[in-house]
């Protein structure tokens, strides 16, 4: 958030000193935001002297946002935009754990859980996008297509352990909890998009738009030391909302 803010100081002080009039675009979106693809995460960890594994499947819920940013005209079509967008899910998913049998050690006699996970699990992406912009201006309509870098911040509730009752001969388990445990990645990445606006009034300050951006970034997770999640960060996203054009 902090790299946003200083782009935007410096881009209204360029658009300031520029001396022409309406040289700088506010933009604020509420943003629908498709979720990530499906992701894998498989950790292993000691348990009675022997190896317990759990193999775990996630999914993100697609979800609305917001999205805001600053476009300064550099030179006829050509413009510099910076944009932020954060958006928050519900994580589901599916495990299934191997643990070792307390009675019966290197006698490869493993228990076998599985279930869903619960609805504690949650899923959080926020993007700081620095793009060029081209575009141009017919009557009311005003558009632009921006490419540029992307800078994500994941964080996503992942499986490190579980927790289960066991009675002898103990030859099954129940489980009665996977806490989540958060873990964050900032990976950078690309993003592509275009944006139509109509203005309201020829000289007016005022207007609505819409919004489209795909973008993508590898996130790798790490809920244990052992273990690394990939998760594809970004995707389409679609918005609209309102302008102040200065």
């Amino acid at each position: 958030m902090k790299r946003l803010v200083l782009a935007a100081v410096v881009l209204f002080g360029f658009a300031h000193t520029a001396g022409a009039a309406e040289r700088l675009r506010v933009i604020a979106n509420g943003i629908f935001s498709a979720g990530p693809a499906g992701f894998d995460a498989t950790h292993s960890f000691t348990e009675f002297l022997e190896t317990a594994r759990i193999d775990a499947h996630f999914k993100a819920d697609s979800a609305a946002g917001f999205d805001g940013g600053l476009q300064v005209k550099v030179f006829k079509g050509l413009g510099a935009f910076v944009a932020y967008s954060q958006t928050r899910r519900n994580e589901s998913g599916t495990f299934q754990a191997r643990l070792p049998h307390p009675l019966y050690f290197g006698r490869f006699r493993f228990r076998e859980a599985s279930g869903d996970l619960s609805s504690a699990y949650r899923y959080k992406e926020s993007a700081i996008h620095a793009d060029l912009a081209v575009g141009g201006v017919k009557g009311h309509l005003d558009y632009a297509f921006f490419a540029g870098v992307s800078r994500f911040t994941v964080e996503a509730d992942l499986v490190e352990t579980l927790r289960y009752d066991h009675a002898y001969p103990y030859d099954t388990v129940t489980v009665t909890e996977v806490p989540p445990k958060t873990t964050k990645g900032t990976p950078t990445g690309f993003n592509a998009g275009a944006r139509l606006d109509y203005r309201f009034g020829a000289s007016g300050h005022f207007g609505v738009g819409g919004l489209v951006r795909f973008s993508r970034a590898t996130a790798k997770l790490k809920p244990a030391d052992d273990s690394t999640v990939n998760v594809d960060a970004g995707g389409f996203q679609g918005g609209l909302g309102l302008r102040l054009y200065f």
